[in-house]
């Protein structure tokens, strides 16, 4: 086992055991468009709906620029166990946020992404 696979499964495991919230994260992916051979056109999938384990944090002040981050941006840190698409919407405390910025967290550009932080937004 890589170096960085033992870092994606200790990721993955200690989030998963400090996940101490009573309402899960929700990641709501928005239904792809898809041709139906027997309607003949393009149709919209139904969405879908998983839990994240992750932590999510507020940007330091001095990171606010009013541009990339803004004031009330939420950096959230979670599993790579759900592909996540800047489509997708996050409920978190029951209010819905935009999928601003994804950047997965890797040992090096060539090996497995151990865990993602995505930038959310109201």
């Amino acid at each position: 086992m890589s170096f960085a696979a033992r870092m994606q499964k200790t990721a993955d495991k200690l989030l998963n055991k400090f996940d101490e919230r009573e309402v899960k994260i929700i990641l709501r992916s928005a239904g792809a468009r898809v041709f139906s051979e027997a309607l003949g056109e393009f149709v919209i999938e139904p969405s879908s709906e998983s839990t994240l384990t992750g932590v999510a944090t507020t940007y330091n002040q001095s990171l606010v620029n009013g541009a990339t981050v803004q004031s009330g941006d939420i950096q959230l840190v979670v599993t790579r166990a759900v592909e996540i698409n800047q489509s997708d919407k996050v409920f978190m405390d029951n209010v819905e946020y935009s999928i601003i910025a994804i950047d997965p967290i890797a040992y090096t550009g060539k090996d497995l992404t151990i865990a993602y932080k995505v930038q959310l937004r109201r």
